[in-house]
């Protein structure tokens, strides 16, 4: 495992596994059928097509044999307690330390989700599609979002993968958010499927104010073309005026859908104290 799933970060999503079960522990020995690894809970509620992850013995082997492909059982309370990442990696995620905050909050909302015995499906791209279930998921998932590259990828494709795949339970999407525009459709098309979604965008200084005497790279709306352009008190005031019209579009943006926007500040490095990954009880609204 790279640095960034170092001792340091394992030690804190211990941490965060051991606190979020000590703050459930009652609610679960109320429901110990619950804690079954495997065992299929609810009301039998149809098909779906069998991805890598899923529990083979919730394979339908009747259907098999009646059509040569693998479908496994959904069962009610199963597929509404699942969760599903969406993850941003395209290039805008580069900026400052944001790829690398996002794939650790992804990580611990993943784990602590793996965790509860919850199912856990992680989408980093069309294609890039990935379904765990139960603790001993939680290395995979460290390993999956270890070595994810950073992409192109259209905001649209992943919002359709939860609903063509027929998949229910809550969404987290993880992203920048850079062009809110680009996230509308995506949004719209979760909330008419009856999705919940919750945006955490894993915020960075330089969201709010660049730093004078810095670079910034400003691209031609017309041409394409980059240039690289110094910081100076003036260019930083009117750039701050942009990042405040930006931040009040991405508001605009999830509470046109109904959907929460969690901003979380990426802690500084070397800082993996539980406090500072986990600022008020941000976790309980995903």
């Amino acid at each position: 495992m790279s640095v960034l799933f170092g001792p340091e970060f394992q030690a804190l999503l211990a941490a965060a596994v051991r606190r979020v079960r000590s703050l459930r522990g009652r609610k679960d020995s109320e429901l110990p059928s619950r804690r079954q690894i495997g065992a299929p809970r609810g009301a039998f509620a149809g098909h779906r097509r069998y991805s890598s992850g899923d529990d083979v013995r919730h394979v339908d082997w009747n259907a098999y044999a009646r059509t040569g492909e693998l479908f496994a059982k959904v069962f009610e309370e199963d597929e509404r307690r699942a969760l599903t990442l969406l993850l941003d990696c395209t290039p805008s995620m580069l900026a400052s330390d944001r790829y690398d905050g996002a794939r650790r909050m992804a990580a611990l909302v993943g784990a602590l989700a793996l965790a509860r015995l919850d199912g856990l499906r992680v989408v980093c791209g069309k294609d890039a599609v990935y379904t765990l279930n139960g603790a001993e998921g939680v290395g995979t998932l460290l390993k999956i979002l270890d070595d994810v590259e950073p992409a192109v990828v259209d905001a649209d494709d992943l919002a359709r993968v939860p609903i063509d795949r027929g998949w229910l339970g809550s969404t987290c999407w993880i992203s920048d958010f850079a062009e809110p525009d680009a996230h509308s459709m995506g949004l719209r098309m979760l909330r008419g499927a009856g999705r919940n979604c919750t945006g955490v965008l894993p915020a960075v200084p330089a969201d709010r104010s660049p730093d004078v005497g810095g670079w910034i790279e400003l691209r031609d709306p017309e041409t394409g073309e980059i240039e690289l352009v110094r910081v100076d008190t003036e260019l930083r005031a009117a750039i701050e005026s942009e990042l405040e019209l930006l931040e009040r579009r991405q508001d605009a943006l999830f509470a046109a859908v109904g959907y929460p926007l969690l901003r979380l500040p990426i802690p500084a490095a070397g800082d993996f104290r539980l406090t500072s990954w986990f600022p008020g009880r941000w976790i309980s609204r995903i």
